[in-house]
């Protein structure tokens, strides 16, 4: 009852499913029950727990959950055990990057292949081989058998479909007064920015004008890749605006309390991109993708509010490019 309140209160859905199954689990008998959705509805309730609530995913709480789930095997409650064990186990190993297992990718992306063809696998094993087949043979014969149909279903319809992913299109009404194609969308050229406005990056170096080795390829300094938009009529008038406006940091001047005479140095440019959707509130100027990242290393690039106030004000007190 105290879940469910908890979950009402927290608007989180998560908490009211566990605590809805953990009682018709206890209604339907506990060990003895034979109720299929009440022993599996356990694990499902408990890894949308897992998902709703991150930090009971931390090392405590999964030391925590296994003890919890150990001691319940003791006291005969295996199904319960298992549900407090086996879910925070899983998403323990799944999250973090493992020697050997990080390998697999070279083979292809087998996951949702594993996903779609484990069941039915299993289900034919069961069939041919018996119910009395022992948990280990079964599952020496079907995680091959499953891997095999996987690695074939990346390579021969998966990898293949993904050839036909549509790119970035939108529409007339997001795009303004954009000329639409006949099925009323657009796909947009990769060069040519729709509402004339582009986005570049450039890289400037900065150097003390009379230190030695200002030109040392193998010499380490101080470097700033700074984002600009710019408007432009084509990529390569965009380029040039963008280039103008790094040269435009490169003045000499005094630095710090000595005077010393430094500069800023102009590197070239990094990047630039068509900006497709008109500047306005909440307008996507650039994007990046990042394919098959570790959960752990993408949740590790999220940072909170007060994380950008500390990294603005370590990061920005100090000499800027003179205009």
């Amino acid at each position: 009852m105290l879940l469910v309140v908890a979950g009402l209160v927290t608007r989180r859905p998560s908490i009211v499913l566990a605590a809805g199954m953990l009682g018709y689990f206890v209604l339907s008998g506990l060990q003895s029950g034979t109720s299929f959705l009440a022993y599996f509805g356990l694990f499902f309730a408990a890894g949308s727990l897992l998902q709703a609530c991150p930090y009971l995913c931390r090392p405590l709480p999964t030391v925590l959950f296994v003890v919890i789930g150990c001691a319940l095997v003791r006291m005969d409650q295996t199904k319960l055990g298992l549900a407090f064990v086996v879910p925070s186990l899983t998403v323990a190993v799944g999250v973090r990057s493992w020697v050997g297992l990080r390998d697999v990718s070279k083979i292809g992306d087998l996951s949702y292949g594993i996903y779609i063809y484990a069941w039915p696998v299993q289900q034919i094993g069961v069939a041919l081989l018996g119910r009395e087949t022992p948990y280990f043979e079964l599952l020496s014969i079907t995680v091959p058998a499953t891997l095999a149909l996987a690695a074939a279903s990346w390579h021969f319809i998966e990898k293949k479909a993904l050839r036909f992913k549509p790119g970035k299109r939108a529409s007339a009404k997001e795009m303004g007064e954009i000329p639409m194609d006949n099925d009323g969308a657009r796909e947009y050229s990769a060069e040519k920015s729709p509402v004339g406005w582009y986005v570049g990056s450039y890289l400037l170096r900065f150097i003390e004008l009379h230190q030695l080795g200002n030109d040392d390829p193998d010499a380490r300094f101080l470097a700033w890749e700074n984002t600009v938009i710019v408007r432009a009529g084509t990529l390569e008038e965009a380029f040039r605006k963008v280039e103008a406006v790094g040269r435009q940091q490169t003045v000499p001047y005094q630095g710090g309390l000595d005077g010393v005479p430094v500069r800023w140095l102009f590197e070239g440019i990094t990047d630039l991109l068509p900006i497709y959707e008109p500047l306005e509130d909440g307008a996507e100027i650039m994007w990046a993708e990042h394919d098959s990242v570790e959960l752990s290393k993408l949740r590790s690039r999220s940072v909170s509010l007060e994380e950008i106030r500390e990294r603005f004000g370590r990061d920005r007190v100090g000499s800027t490019p003179a205009a």
